[in-house]
């Protein structure tokens, strides 16, 4: 992990979105990887929706800009399911 580049932003509902960079060893040429951890909010009222989409853009501003356009990024969290159906 290169601890320079950790980052995280505050995305609503009382949580932080973290970013890491790895560096891959082995190879001859600098790899780097970015891993994201998110939890949004949960719910399903227009608040909540609202709060999701705050989220997501400050993820997008605040962890994925600037960051070179080859670079690899994984994204992962807790994702909340209350029923069969998506609107």
């Amino acid at each position: 992990e290169l601890v320079g580049e950790h980052k995280d932003v505050f995305t609503g509902a009382g949580r932080y979105s973290d970013r890491w960079t790895l560096r891959l060893l082995g190879y001859q040429a600098d790899r780097r990887l970015t891993v994201i951890s998110t939890h949004l909010k949960a719910g399903n009222s227009s608040a909540d929706r609202e709060e999701r989409a705050f989220g997501v853009g400050e993820i997008i501003e605040g962890l994925l800009q600037g960051l070179p356009s080859n670079r690899p990024v994984v994204l992962g969290g807790d994702f909340n399911i209350y029923s069969n159906r998506f609107r």
